[in-house]
């Protein structure tokens, strides 16, 4: 070999060691700064202080995906969940506690904050066959898990669920059980669950019960908000007893202090104790207050509501770009990489290749079939990356499939914005009026929801009536026997006789009514 051959093969082999070690030394610098933005972010969350956007995080997520890093990206998508869940972003919260499970692994204890999340998500939503679900699930991972802190917390949570149930003897001993676990610590924890075990108690109307564990979680000294609505319950036990002085002196102070919807518990509990007292102007003052605060609680739930539909209709717009921008600079990244690479690779091949044409002629034949060797060694990786792409490509069809899957879920969540509707049309006395413009939206987003359910009702059984569709979509809607009963201003019984005779209107056999239009 030439002392000019072998300076160039020199030159060549560092300008490859020096690129790789470029592109190794920049992916080590990301992981690095991904790390620390996900322990900044997971550190603000712990203490209960969250950042304004759950974007922060995007960058961590994108590099741990990049690197196979599962544990780390399931810990970066359950904390991005945690923001949107406290924003109230909530169909992004479900997707992203759903990511975090998926990438969990073996982390039992990431498996177990997950389900318990989801199940707050889905009691906030109403929706308890769901909420129960996901309790069940913590409760058979608590049981490997051996740690106090999780029992509180899911013995907190699953009290908050029979409290939804109205099962207060389930109430009472689970939180009770819940107790037993804090022993003289966190005292702010064990106010919260005085607090619960007090508004079970106001539930069951146990007045004495109320004043004990209101009286208990104060002596703690809770935080400022806590103490507020445990006050607050002090008081609206008094209105069970008709002590109209001590309600009004643990209520009115505290009224603002806490959100609205106690706000509006306590003008209710007010007016109805001053209308059992006979003290008509003041039970009609609160009872103005009440309807007050209540319009103006569900006013501000639906303009929430439109605004966050909103926001998560440009959140989808923009991670479509973002994952198409990714693509192409990914794309892009791996042509040039592969150009280089192919360029180096080609230019130390011709060099080693002209040294051994020029110094040994007798060993051209073995070298040119090295050359058809090495060329159709180079075809081969070039189809085993072609292939591989091919598969990355149809990975990524499968995922859109996915995502346009989980779009359908969320379109049937629209099936929400009916309800404001009917409530809408609630007048003082709680009765119910609904225009044909509201039915108009009811039927409308019955057929926009569950894939045209009117036409093919009517398909089905052209001799139903306008009325019997209407019907036929609140029940769709799984409306409560109460909520249909104060929409046609009819019996539960009536409710249930029209359901038989739709039942054999329809020649519905085998099966429910109520059972054959929620799956038809």
């Amino acid at each position: 070999m030439s002392l000019y051959s072998f300076f160039r093969y020199l030159i060549y082999s560092f300008l490859f060691v020096f690129i790789m070690s470029s592109c190794s030394g920049r992916d080590d610098a990301d992981v690095k700064r991904a790390v620390n933005v996900l322990s900044m972010v997971k550190d603000m969350c712990d203490k209960d202080s969250f950042p304004k956007n759950d974007s922060i995080l995007n960058f961590s997520v994108k590099v741990f995906s990049r690197e196979e890093m599962d544990s780390c990206l399931a810990t970066a998508y359950f904390y991005q969940a945690r923001i949107q869940h406290k924003n109230f972003y909530l169909l992004r919260a479900i997707d992203s506690y759903v990511m975090a499970g998926e990438y969990a692994g073996s982390d039992s204890m990431l498996h177990f904050k997950v389900n318990l999340e989801l199940a707050k998500i889905y009691r906030f939503k109403m929706r308890h066959d769901m909420e129960k679900s996901y309790i069940n699930s913590a409760e058979r991972l608590l049981k490997s898990l051996h740690d106090s802190s999780a029992n509180i917390d899911f013995l907190h949570e699953k009290a908050l669920y029979y409290l939804n149930k109205k099962d207060m003897p389930k109430v009472y001993s689970t939180l009770r059980k819940a107790l037993a676990y804090l022993y003289d610590k966190n005292d702010n924890t064990k106010s919260d669950i005085y607090k619960h075990l007090s508004e079970a108690y106001m539930a069951s109307g146990n007045s004495d019960s109320v004043v004990y564990f209101a009286d208990k979680g104060l002596e703690l000294g809770p935080v400022p908000q806590l103490k507020s609505e445990l006050l607050m319950l002090k008081g609206l036990a008094y209105t069970l007893n008709g002590n109209s002085d001590s309600a009004l002196h643990y209520i009115i102070p505290n009224m603002y202090s806490v959100d609205m919807p106690a706000r509006i518990k306590s003008y209710k509990a007010m007016a109805e104790m001053y209308d059992g007292l006979g003290k008509l102007p003041q039970a009609y003052d609160f009872f103005k207050k009440y309807t007050v605060t209540l319009d103006s609680l569900i006013e501000d739930r639906r303009d929430e509501f439109m605004e966050k539909m909103h926001g998560l209709h440009e959140y989808n717009i923009q991670k479509k770009r973002a994952n198409k921008a990714e693509m192409q600079a990914a794309s892009s990244q791996l042509m040039f990489s592969n150009f280089v690479l192919a360029a180096l690779l080609l230019i130390m091949f011709l060099s080693i290749l002209l040294h051994y044409y020029r110094s040994n002629k007798r060993k051209l034949t073995e070298r040119l079939r090295e050359e058809t060797c090495l060329k159709m060694e180079e075809t081969i990786k070039r189809r085993d990356m072609e292939i591989s792409l091919a598969r990355k490509q149809e990975e990524l069809r499968q995922k859109e499939i996915e995502k346009l899957n989980k779009n359908i879920d969320y379109y049937k969540q629209l099936n929400n914005i009916t309800l404001p509707v009917i409530m809408r049309r609630q007048n003082a006395q709680g009765s119910l009026h609904l225009s044909d413009d509201d039915w108009n939206i009811i039927t409308g987003n019955a057929d926009a929801c569950f894939d045209m359910f009117t036409e093919r009702l009517k398909k089905l059984c052209p001799q139903l009536t306008d009325d019997d569709i209407r019907f036929c979509c609140l029940v769709k809607m799984e409306l409560s026997m109460s909520m249909l009963s104060e929409i046609y201003h009819i019996a539960k019984a009536s409710i249930s006789r029209r359901k038989m005779r739709l039942k054999e209107k329809i020649g519905i056999e085998n099966t429910s009514f109520d059972e054959f239009i929620i799956d038809f």
